[in-house]
């Protein structure tokens, strides 16, 4: 009889067979399972390119990392932030690489950060840095001109407190926030950055903190009580461009301001200008509350003996063709000590008050205030002004010539405020001595805007002083271009931007005058300390380099 051929297995069966053949062949394995990871299993990426701080050309560039971790993510998510905007994108595990979707803009600092992705859990961030091109070309260090300083003003009272806290609640430290701020160059980047410098001497000998920034965002400094600072400090601050990881440009000017964070009355703000006055000061008040401050100087104007219609440094010509000082606060212009200044409620004249009698330098102040209108009165005939005053007359905050007291009114809006530059200016009838007439014929720079004088013609020279709107200065010569004038004033000579002036005369005859020599840099190294106990692991650069610190490591901030 024959054998009958055996029936095949149907094709259904032989699938789910193979099916669950393969799915025991996977649950022995122990691939890892990304939905299932954890965050700490989750590796931030590692070897970020564009190396960070770099310059890339272009508007497109790769940005590139590797993934070393233990569990295999899902996707990358990458943020690109700098110019003003923001950029989101997440690619697949197999790529670690990614192109930013909008073009970037040149001479700009960028921040980047990838985490890696698993599931619905995200790994630790890997943050970078790059810039782009062009950066600033320093073959020539007088090319790099000294940074002018935006924020804070000078001067200015700093009130942001910081607590540093930990993840437990526990707090770790205590300090202020000070965002500066200054203008870098246009069209650029300095490849080093900027060197900034911090101290509590105005000659910063030594420097608390010395530090490096590049142009990314504007810098700013955490101080904790590892500084052992206090409210109611002055700090100084200064900023110059990096011309090489060792070799600093000529510096900005040195602007300051003062700490107080928990709103207490602070007498240094009261009382102390920029250069500490001789003198006795202010004394510390029992409580705190609104205060009143302010200036009184003398307002300089030596009027020559003969007729002119050129104003000489210090003057102005009023408008009935008299000549009386220009109501600025001029370089070498010194307080009055000894006016009695008076203070009443309410608006002028006012009732009841106070009086305070001049420091050395002219400052006086009056504190334990409550919030309201305030009448501040001075009377160049009364209460012993007419020994210290007469004969003279006023010129800020208005010209006044009597009879009767000049006044001024303030308003305080809460127990807490603090009103300051309530200042007044005294042109003296027969001081300075009368000035000489200036040869005829001779040109004259007038300044039609806040200006700086420097010591050649260059902002890269340093700054000599400033010069205020409305001022006249003989004009002794020029630079080649006749870009510069190098003007005569009577506390030293200093050269002024054509752009600042509006000359009078004849200058074709101004002979050239040669300018000094271009300011040498000076190189610099110190060597890393702790930034502070709440931030581990950061340092600051040092210079110089503090004597307990043991086999340093060198840096050149």
């Amino acid at each position: 009889m024959p054998t009958r051929p055996k029936p095949a297995l149907p094709t259904r069966l032989l699938i789910w067979g193979g099916l669950v053949i393969l799915a025991a062949v996977l649950a022995a394995c122990e691939f890892p399972a990304g939905s299932d990871c954890d965050a700490d299993d989750i590796s931030a990426p590692v070897n970020l390119r564009p190396a960070w701080g770099s310059f890339v050309d272009g508007p497109s560039p790769t940005l590139m990392w590797d993934y070393a971790g233990s569990c295999e993510p899902d996707a990358y998510h990458i943020r690109l932030y700098g110019g003003g905007e923001t950029q989101d994108a997440s690619v697949d595990a197999l790529s670690t690489a990614w192109i930013p979707y909008a073009a970037l803009e040149p001479a700009t600092s960028y921040r980047w950060s990838v985490q890696a992705v698993s599931g619905s859990t995200s790994g630790a961030y890997a943050i970078a840095n790059f810039r782009t091109n062009p950066s600033c070309d320093l073959s020539d260090p007088v090319s790099a001109s000294a940074p002018e300083l935006r924020s804070p003003a000078d001067g200015a009272v700093v009130t942001a407190p910081v607590t540093a806290v930990s993840p437990e609640g526990e707090v770790l430290d205590r300090g202020f926030r000070v965002d500066l701020d200054w203008e870098a160059p246009s069209g650029c980047l300095l490849p080093y950055g900027y060197r900034v410098e911090l101290s509590r001497s105005a000659s910063f000998a030594p420097s608390m903190i010395v530090a490096s920034w590049d142009e990314h965002d504007p810098p700013a400094l955490f101080m904790s009580l590892w500084y052992e600072w206090h409210d109611c400090d002055r700090y100084y601050w200064r900023v110059s461009p990096l011309l090489d990881y060792d070799v600093v440009g000529p510096a900005s000017e040195t602007w300051s301001f003062v700490v107080n964070t928990s709103g207490a009355f602070c007498p240094l703000e009261l009382a102390e200008p920029l250069v500490e006055p001789e003198g006795p000061g202010i004394p510390f008040p029992v409580s705190g509350h609104a205060a009143i401050a302010g200036h009184i100087w003398h307002d300089e104007c030596a009027v020559p003996y003969e007729s002119t219609d050129v104003a000489p440094p210090g003057c102005v010509i009023l408008p009935d063709g008299g000549m009386e000082a220009n109501g600025v606060l001029d370089s070498g212009e010194s307080g009055i000590e000894g006016v009695t200044v008076l203070l009443a409620t309410g608006t002028c004249p006012g009732s009841g008050g106070w009086s305070y009698t001049t420091d050395a330098s002219g400052y006086y102040t009056f504190h334990d205030l409550t919030a309201g209108t305030y009448c501040i009165e001075i009377d160049a005939a009364a209460d012993g002004n007419e020994e210290v005053l007469i004969p003279g007359n006023w010129t800020v905050p208005y010209r006044w010539y009597g009879p009767g007291p000049i006044s001024a009114e303030v308003f305080l809006g809460s127990d807490d405020d603090i009103s300051r530059m309530n200042d007044f200016a005294w042109d003296y009838q027969f001081l300075p001595a009368p000035s000489a007439v200036t040869p005829s014929g001779t040109p004259f720079a007038r300044v039609i805007e806040n200006a700086r004088c420097r010591s050649g013609p260059g902002v890269f020279y340093p700054l000599v002083t400033f010069v205020s709107q409305g001022q006249s200065f003989p004009i002794q010569g020029r630079n080649a271009e006749g870009t510069w004038w190098w003007i005569d004033r009577p506390d030293g000579d200093c050269w002024l931007a054509d752009n600042v002036v509006e000359t009078e005369g004849d200058t074709g005859s101004v002979p050239e005058q040669q300018a000094p020599p271009t300011p040498t840099v000076t190189p610099v190294s110190g060597c890393w300390v702790p930034r502070g106990p709440n931030f581990p692991g950061q340092s600051v650069c040092a210079v110089p380099c503090p004597p307990e610190v043991q086999n340093p490591s060198y840096c050149t901030p």
